[in-house]
Parts: C-alpha cells; sequence; structure tokens
C-alpha cells in the first residue's frame, strides 16, 4: 500500500530500517510511543503483519479516525513510559519490536536501555529524531547493535528521503532536519 507522505513523518530510509528490523527479528508484535498525525503507525499496520499497539501522550481523534481502518492497530492514549512499560509485561510470551517516537532525545534513550535491560523478550527499540549520538551515551555499554539510519542509505532511500525533505521545507514543517533514527538491536 502506497501511503502519501506527511509533513514531519518518519523518512523512508527509516521506514525501511525499522521494517527490516522487524522481519529479521520475526517480532510477533510491535509498539509505538508517540503517534502524532499517524504517518508512521499506518506505515507499521500496513507493513508488519503483526498486531500494532500505539499510544500518544494527547488525544488525537482526526488521527485515530483515520487509523481504525486497520484492525490489527489499537490505540491507546497515554504517554509512553507507563504505556511501554505495561505492554512489555502483558506480553512477556511474544517477540517485541519497539518504536519510541516520544519521549524525545535522552529520555528516549533512558527508556529503551530500561525496556531492553527489563524485557529480553523486546528484540529492537528503534528511537526517531536521534540526530545527537552523545544523547545516548547510556547505550553505548557493548550489549546492544547500534545503527544510525545514515549507515543504511541506499540510492533509493536517498532519493525518498530527499523528496520528504523538500515536502518538509514546502510545507513549512518544524523537524525538517533529515533522517535521525538510532536502532538498538539486542
Amino acid at each position: 500500500m502506497n501511503i502519501p507522505y506527511q509533513a514531519n513523518g518518519i523518512y523512508p530510509s527509516e521506514v525501511a530500517i525499522v521494517v527490516n528490523a522487524a522481519r529479521r527479528h520475526a517480532i510477533n508484535v510491535f509498539l509505538e510511543s508517540g503517534i502524532d498525525n499517524g504517518y508512521s503507525t499506518e506505515q507499521w499496520a500496513t507493513q508488519l503483519g503483526c498486531p500494532v499497539n500505539a499510544c500518544d501522550m494527547r488525544y488525537l481523534p482526526d488521527t485515530v479516525a483515520r487509523l481504525a481502518k486497520y484492525p490489527n492497530l489499537t490505540i491507546t492514549q497515554q504517554y509512553g513510559h507507563p504505556f511501554l512499560h505495561g505492554q512489555a509485561k502483558a506480553l512477556a510470551s511474544y517477540r517485541i519490536g519497539v518504536f519510541i517516537d516520544g519521549p524525545k532525545y535522552a529520555e528516549a534513550a533512558s527508556l529503551c536501555h530500561e525496556l531492553l535491560v527489563a524485557y529480553p523478550h523486546i528484540l529492537f527499540v528503534a528511537i526517531h529524531d536521534a540526530l545527537d549520538p552523545f544523547e545516548f551515551d547510556v547505550l553505548r555499554d557493548g550489549a546492544y547493535r547500534l545503527t544510525w539510519s545514515i549507515a543504511q542509505y541506499t540510492d533509493e532511500c536517498a532519493v525518498l528521503d530527499r523528496e520528504a525533505e523538500e515536502f518538509n521545507n514546502n510545507m513549512g514543517a518544524s523537524y525538517s532536519k533529515g533522517p535521525g533514527l538510532l536502532l538498538v538491536e539486542r
């Protein structure tokens, strides 16, 4: 399914990295914290082939209504930290992948570290808007494989990302900084 790009949305290269990680780890549940306009959420619901449980701290009626057509998608209004911990505890027999798009920055790195330490069935965590590597020192202990999105570039992704960046610039989008995804795998 071709989903039209939305301003401030995840870049195509970042989607590809997360989808490939989900397939590589054979996850059977995917968790997302921070959905905003739901562009990434829609990508997961259509491409992962498993239940997607997502949350946002804000009530997003337009996004929830637009995404209601996906039977494998559940959206909850809740902060990311308690949502992800609660889901991980409740789904202990599943192979889980996680996408954190809220909280941001150092708080996202700490949450990622907490999840990977506490729940061995969480096989990877992807953090969006991971633009400053120094914010993620908590994850540099050698226990995990870290992959920055820029290292995964292909020519096709570069073209798609340039189109997304141009779209963001034309729309006056606030996040127009290029791809910044950190994939943390066991």
